[in-house]
């Protein structure tokens, strides 16, 4: 539902108020889930599997503890345990994708990752999902997790320096085109991963409805219902069909829809999105102490395409993203808000079409927007459509700048010759740059 890294650089700031948002707290009242009763074992690359390893089918989860929509899905794979797992007709695999804050979502995954070694593995899974989904995941969530399940400390603390199960599972993730949390995949007969296909398509993104899932696994042949081949992801037709970037219309940028990060109220903003015929299944979440908020919505009849969040105080937006489909031009921009100032690429996978787009900054206005550049030969050009833009307010612009991966804009070029650049001391892609990133 949410492209694979594809705003981690936003979320570097956004994850702030995540992480801050959560709770000390206990478990009183918690529903762990320690699936004792249920075969636990791994898969040979170390995938965590729960259920009978030879269950005809495996529904395949990529996932993180901070992704809202991740908790939003939790009860589904729930019932899903329940009513196919415990019976034996599948299993289900669990897979980390780390995508909401570079530090606090990898330390969770970790965490989780050591506790397989004294047996709480799938009981630490469930705590954490039950204490994200509360917002009360904190700074202590080590020592929540140590008291919970009674754990040795100091085996936990030794098996953290080494844990890197989510590198593989991010990678695994890669390969099958994952490009966002929940990714689903699925398997037949312990056999490699691939996409569910239903009525003919691909399901890449988003968790499986309870009828999907009923689907495949009471399918008297589910093997027809892989695919092993996937397609581009960022051309996506299914997302919101906007053009306000470089229309204006009702509002040119940093105002969308009558939004303005910075400015704009929280309960406004709602409100206007609530009002929007174009837009549908709108949800709010709110932090505990209503400090941090945030809505999700999707386009009308379409894919889950837009985001907002107050991440400072909870009273006025912060941040805004909206995915597009590929109806602007990146030249159109330009024309509009001249040049970006910075920018960095993000790779969604390169096993199939090498999709690549650049995150292109503009610091005056301020603004992100999300270009395709296609494979590694692909380059930024007036001509390369745009695939979403976001908002963002100035305190958060000024921790995005902080980072030092940026790459000062050059200019439309390919993506080898950006990358191909000192970051410090760049002064303009040229063909020695060119050869010294195709060495």
């Amino acid at each position: 539902m949410k492209w694979v890294r594809v705003f981690l650089l936003l979320m570097l700031a956004i994850s702030i108020g995540l992480v801050a948002s959560a709770q000390e707290g206990d478990d009183d009242g918690l529903d762990i889930e320690t699936y004792d009763e249920l075969q636990q074992s791994r898969t040979e690359n170390g995938g965590f599997l729960l259920g009978d390893p030879d269950a005809p089918v495996t529904i395949i989860e990529f996932a993180d503890y901070l992704c809202p929509a991740c908790q939003r899905y939790h009860p589904t794979i729930s019932e899903f345990i329940d009513t196919y797992v415990t019976t034996g007709e599948a299993n289900f695999e669990y897979r980390f994708f780390p995508v909401i804050d570079q530090n606090f979502s990898p330390y969770l995954a970790a965490v989780t990752e050591c506790a397989w070694d004294q047996d709480a593995f799938w009981g630490t899974y469930s705590l954490m999902y039950e204490l994200a989904s509360e917002q009360q995941i904190g700074n202590d969530i080590l020592d929540v997790v140590i008291d919970t399940f009674d754990l040795d400390a100091d085996a936990l603390g030794e098996c953290l320096a080494t844990a890197t199960q989510f590198e593989i599972d991010q990678q695994l993730g890669t390969e099958l085109s994952v490009t966002g949390t929940p990714g689903m995949r699925v398997r037949v007969d312990g056999g490699p991963a691939g996409v569910l296909v239903m009525d003919g398509d691909l399901v890449m993104t988003g968790g499986f409805s309870p009828e999907m899932l009923a689907a495949f696994v009471e399918s008297d042949d589910p093997a027809t219902m892989i695919s092993y081949e996937v397609g581009p992801q960022l051309l996506n037709e299914d997302f919101l069909p906007d053009t306000s970037l470089v229309s204006e219309d009702p509002c040119g940028a940093p105002c969308w829809n009558g939004i303005t990060p910075g400015e704009t109220a929280w309960e406004d903003a709602v409100a206007i999105i609530e009002a929007d015929e174009r837009l549908a299944d709108v949800e709010v979440q709110s932090s505990p102490n209503a400090a941090q908020q945030a809505a999700f919505w999707s386009a009308l009849d379409g894919d889950e395409c837009c985001q907002m969040f107050s991440s400072i105080d909870g009273s006025v937006v912060d941040f805004l993203l909206v995915q597009t489909t590929p109806d602007m031009k990146f030249g159109d921009v330009v024309a509009l808000y001249d040049e970006p100032q910075r920018l960095a690429f993000e790779i969604v996978t390169t096993i199939t079409s090498g999709q690549i787009f650049a995150v292109t900054i503009f610091e005056d206005v301020p603004m992100i927007v999300y270009v395709f550049v296609a494979g590694e030969e692909g380059e930024i050009s007036e001509s390369s459509e745009v695939v979403g833009f976001a908002y963002i307010s100035d305190e958060l612009v000024e921790q995005l700048l902080a980072d030092p991966t940026l790459l000062d804009w050059q200019g439309f070029a390919t993506y080898a010759e950006y990358v191909g650049l000192d970051v410090e001391d760049a002064d303009a892609p040229d063909a020695e740059a060119t050869e010294e990133a195709d060495e």
